[in-house]
């Protein structure tokens, strides 16, 4: 009977089954704010009460810089491996898919975790360790096999999380099963899959991800107004997640981070790189498809372009780099043999890598339509993706909590030193990171 008792006790987090009353000794719960500006948080007037406290009652960072692209899965993607994409290899949103030639590459939004992700995570490490680890919302984790408890961007609608959901009549299957609406809406169905996570299974590690902001300040653009707005909403939920931890006893033994993925700059000129290829007869399209010796993928501050038909590179990369190079807004076009200087893989390690790597000047952004006029003047709207030597693209940082000492303000360092910290607390390490734990916010005796 006991080793029975046993198996199923260290059985438990890898089926997935609740333990109710579980209380470990200690936690750690990551909630990344996207898009949230280190400039934005330096400003004593923003409406953000609950990180002003949390930061009274641990660290909080001058900044801290991002991975190029200044996007968001990569640099989620760094949070949890503490390595680059020159190691993790996520360089977009989701996975460029390679069509053969004369056939333009695409972007696959919503790969499984270990389709894209090359590194090891603090996920899988804490999970080998027999710990157990959830994430709601996190990018790059679909389907990851090392997290027990999951609640995708785009949710199962039938998975353990929604079924809890469901039973508290918090949301119908419905609205999970066609999950839409406003960018806060679904912020608050996130946060309450958090919560529940958080009462039901009670993880070592938690990874809670947050988007309204950065949705709200691509439409009206960072820096006040309707920014600030966001910014408070996403600071409430903050406020929502330590309440759960106060009411399930939970708060006295679980450090906290929050931290955001990139900055914001503020944007009036879109370019148009695959409307031009069309005007300038590099693509062609009858409305329903696509023929194209080169296509771009955008990234804000960035765009990304590939050659489709591996023959011809060597021909066809110098004509294609002339072109881009004489658009207006375009500050800079780099070769595949300069993607190392700016922290990418090579062609040679991963098919991610662009055969051309373009740069925007300062309030111009690469988007992907395809109609109408490679440039095109807008209203004010926001953007990053620039390259990470922008402070603009300074992301925040503030930790909190029993292994966090009291008081401690750091300057700017890189995220990379994310992963290592998180690990330290929980015990374990990431071996061959590219950061370290950041000793000087952390206890260094008697933890807990």
């Amino acid at each position: 009977m006991r080793t029975l008792l046993l198996i199923l006790a260290l059985a438990t987090p890898l089926l997935g089954i609740a333990q109710p009353g579980r209380k470990p000794a200690k936690m750690v719960v990551v909630i990344c704010l996207d898009g949230f500006p280190a400039y934005a948080l330096q400003d004593d007037r923003l409406p953000t009460p609950t990180l002003r406290e949390l930061a009274k009652q641990g660290a909080i960072a001058e900044g801290m810089t991002t991975v190029n692209p200044t996007v968001t899965w990569p640099n989620h993607t760094t949070l949890v491996t503490g390595v680059g994409p020159e190691k993790h290899k996520v360089l977009f949103n989701g996975q460029v898919i390679h069509h053969g030639p004369n056939e333009p590459v695409t972007l696959n939004e919503t790969p499984k975790e270990q389709e894209v992700v090359k590194a090891p995570t603090i996920f899988d490490i804490a999970s080998k360790a027999g710990l157990v680890t959830a994430q709601v919302a996190w990018p790059a984790a679909i389907g990851a096999k090392s997290i027990q408890w999951a609640f995708d961007e785009t949710p199962d609608a039938n998975g353990p999380i929604a079924n809890d959901l469901v039973e508290q009549k918090l949301y119908t299957r419905e609205q999970l099963q066609h999950f839409g609406g406003s960018d806060t809406w679904r912020d608050e169905v996130y946060t309450a899959a958090a919560i529940d996570i958080l009462d039901r299974h009670t993880p070592d590690l938690l990874l809670f991800h947050l988007s309204a902001s950065d949705m709200i300040q691509h439409e009206h653009g960072p820096r006040g107004g309707a920014a600030d707005i966001a910014y408070a909403f996403e600071d409430d939920r903050v406020r929502q997640i330590i309440d759960t931890l106060k009411k399930d006893g939970l708060f006295d033994r679980t450090t906290i981070f929050v931290v955001s993925d990139h900055g914001f700059r503020i944007v009036h000129h879109q370019i148009n790189l695959n409307a031009l290829l069309l005007q300038d007869g590099w693509a062609e399209t009858n409305g329903k498809t696509t023929t194209a010796r080169a296509w771009a993928l955008p990234h804000g501050g960035v765009a990304m372009a590939y050659i489709s038909d591996p023959a011809r590179k060597a021909e066809l990369a110098p004509k294609l780099k002339t072109l881009f190079a004489s658009v207006e807004g375009v500050d800079h076009v780099y070769g595949a043999d300069e993607l190392a200087k700016y922290g990418l893989p090579s062609q040679a390690e991963t098919d991610q890598s662009p055969d051309l790597f373009l740069t925007a000047k300062v309030d111009y952004f690469f988007d992907e339509e395809t109609a109408g006029a490679a440039l095109r003047t807008l209203p004010t709207s926001g953007e990053h993706g620039y390259l990470n030597s922008d402070a603009d693209m300074n992301a925040i940082f503030i930790a909190a909590g029993p292994a966090i000492r009291k008081g401690v303000k750091i300057g700017v360092f890189p995220n990379t030193d994310v992963a290592p910290t998180i690990a330290a607390i929980l015990g374990l390490k990431i071996a061959r990171a590219d950061g370290a734990a950041l000793g000087q916010v952390l206890r260094t005796r008697n933890l807990y």
